[in-house]
C-alpha cells in the first residue's frame, strides 16, 4: 500500500479518474486486467494510516471476488464471469470512497470508526475468515555485556541456541490444543536446557588451551554475547564446535550387552542429572521423552558456530505461512495454491536443516495453524517411510505425538466438528459475496 500526504498527487485517486474507471470497468474481459485496475484504485483512495483496516479488508473482498471468476472454463464464459465480477468490483469500490478518511481529518480514532465501517460491511460472525492468521512470535533477547571471559562465552552460546529455540517457541493463544507442546517449543524448557549447558558442557570449553588463549584477546566493554562470534576466527569456531559435540557425546548412553528384544545400554550419573534436570515443573507444560542418544543427538545439533539459523528458519517460515494460507485458507483467490504444496515445502524444507528438526517444523505449523489438523500430520507422515518403523526413525517426536493423539479419540471428533463448521461458514461467505454481483 501506498501512503503519503495528501500532496502526492500521481498516487491519489481524483473524482475524474475513479468515475474513469467506473466507466470502462463494466466492459472489461481480462480478470487480470480487472484486478491490477481495482487494487491500484483501491490503494490510491485508501491511501492513509487510518484507512488500513478497510484496505485490508476491501483487498480480500476483492480476492473472493476475482477468485470466483472460473478461469478453466471456455473463454466466453471467462469473459461473462469477469464482466459480472467487474460490477461487483464497482460497489467494493464505491464502499471505498464512501467510508475512507475525508482529506486532512484528525486521524486520531479512525481505526475504531474504520473497524466499524467494515464489520457493518461484512457480517462480523464471518470476518474471521478473511483475516490473516495471527499468533505470538517471541524477540531474541538483547544481546549483553558480561564482565568475565566464561560468563560471555557461555552468553554467546546461549545467544546462538536461542536462534533456534526462540523461533521454535511461537504459539497461537486462540488455537485448543489437547497434548502438552513438545519440549523443544518450551520457554521453560530452554531456560533448564541453558541452565543443563552450564553445568555439563561449558566446563569442556572453558577448559580448551585455545578458549583460554583468545579469552587474553577480547575486549569486554566492546564485545557483547551477539558480536561475539565476529570476533571468532574459522579456526576457533571448529575448536568450539567440536569441544561441544564432545561434551554431548560424553553424555550418551553407552553400551553395555545384549538381551532379548534388542541392546541393552548404560545411563551415566550424569546423564541421569541431565534427566532429572530437564523435567518440566509439571506434566502438561511440555512433552520430554527419557533423555536417550537421540534426544543428546538433537540437543548437540542446536549450535552450529558457522550458522546461526535465525535468518533461514523465519524465512522458511514465511513461506510455510504463505503457502497455508493460499491452500488451505478460504480468503486468498488470486493466488491459491495446489493441494500438498504445503506438505511438499516442509518435507523440502526438512533438507534444509538438521535432520533433527524436520518433525518439528511440521509440528509447529499445527502449533500455530488452525487447519493443520492430526489428520494432516498422518497424512504427512505416510510421505516420510513405507513402513511405522521407518517413520519413526526419520521423525520421531512427530510419531511420539501421533500416538498420543490415539490415545485421546475426543481430539479427533473435536477437529471433525470444527472441520464442519468451518466448511458452513465459508459457504454462508460465498453466498454473502455472490450478493455483491446480483
Amino acid at each position: 500500500m501506498v501512503q503519503g500526504s495528501d500532496e502526492t498527487p500521481q498516487k491519489v485517486a481524483t473524482d475524474e479518474n475513479f468515475r474513469e474507471l467506473l466507466r470502462v470497468l463494466p466492459s472489461m474481459e481480462d480478470p487480470r486486467v480487472l484486478c491490477e485496475s481495482v487494487y491500484s484504485m483501491l490503494e490510491m483512495m485508501l491511501r492513509r494510516e487510518g484507512d488500513k483496516p478497510l484496505l485490508d479488508q476491501l483487498s480480500e473482498l476483492v480476492g473472493q471476488i476475482i477468485g470466483d471468476i472460473p478461469f478453466d472454463q471456455p473463454p466466453e464464459e471467462v469473459r461473462e464471469a469477469t464482466r459480472k465480477a467487474a460490477r461487483a468490483c464497482i460497489k467494493v469500490l464505491q464502499t471505498a470512497k464512501e467510508k475512507r478518511t475525508p482529506a486532512r481529518q484528525d486521524p486520531e480514532g479512525s481505526h475504531e470508526r474504520q473497524s466499524r465501517d467494515v464489520e457493518y460491511w461484512l457480517p462480523p460472525h464471518l470476518a474471521h475468515l478473511l483475516a490473516h492468521v495471527e499468533y505470538a512470535t517471541p524477540e531474541l533477547p538483547k544481546p549483553e555485556f558480561l564482565p568475565s571471559f566464561d560468563d560471555l562465552c557461555l552468553a554467546s552460546i546461549h545467544a546462538r541456541i536461542d536462534n533456534v529455540l526462540v523461533f521454535f517457541q511461537r504459539h497461537n493463544p486462540s488455537l485448543r490444543r489437547e497434548l502438552p507442546p513438545i519440549f523443544l517449543f518450551s520457554e521453560e524448557f530452554a531456560a533448564k536446557l541453558k541452565r543443563a549447558i552450564a553445568k555439563f558442557i561449558y566446563p569442556y570449553i572453558a577448559g580448551s588451551r585455545q578458549v583460554r588463549v583468545f579469552a587474553t584477546s577480547v575486549d569486554l566493554t566492546k564485545v557483547d554475547s551477539r558480536t561475539f562470534w565476529d570476533q571468532v576466527d574459522d579456526v576457533l569456531k571448529a575448536k568450539l564446535l567440536s569441544t561441544w559435540q564432545q561434551a554431548w557425546n560424553d553424555l550418551r548412553l553407552i553400551e553395555a550387552g545384549e538381551a532379548e528384544g534388542g541392546k541393552v545400554l548404560q545411563i551415566k550419573e550424569t546423564t541421569k542429572l541431565l534427566r532429572e534436570m530437564l523435567q518440566p515443573s509439571a506434566p502438561d507444560v511440555y512433552d520430554l521423552p527419557r533423555i536417550a542418544n537421540r534426544e543428546i543427538d538433537l540437543l548437540c545439533s542446536l549450535l552450529n558456530t558457522e550458522e546461526d539459523w535465525w535468518q533461514r528458519l523465519n524465512a522458511e517460515w514465511q513461506r510455510f505461512h504463505d503457502f497455508y494460507e493460499q491452500e488451505m485458507d478460504p480468503r486468498v483467490f488470486q493466488q491459491r495454491a495446489r493441494e500438498g504444496v504445503l506438505r511438499d515445502n516442509l518435507l523440502l524444507a526438512a533438507a534444509k536443516f538438521p535432520e533433527q528438526w524436520g518433525d518439528f517444523l511440521v509440528l509447529l505449523c499445527h502449533r500455530i495453524f488452525p487447519r493443520v489438523t492430526t489428520y494432516f500430520l498422518e497424512c504427512y507422515s505416510a510421505n516420510i517411510g513405507l513402513s511405522e518403523k521407518e517413520r519413526e526413525r526419520r521423525a520421531p517426536y512427530l510419531m511420539r505425538y501421533l500416538a498420543q493423539v490415539r490415545q485421546h479419540p475426543e481430539i479427533k471428533e473435536r477437529e471433525r466438528l470444527e472441520g464442519a463448521e468451518w466448511e458452513a461458514q465459508v459457504k454462508m461467505l460465498r453466498q454473502h459475496m455472490k450478493g455483491f454481483s446480483e
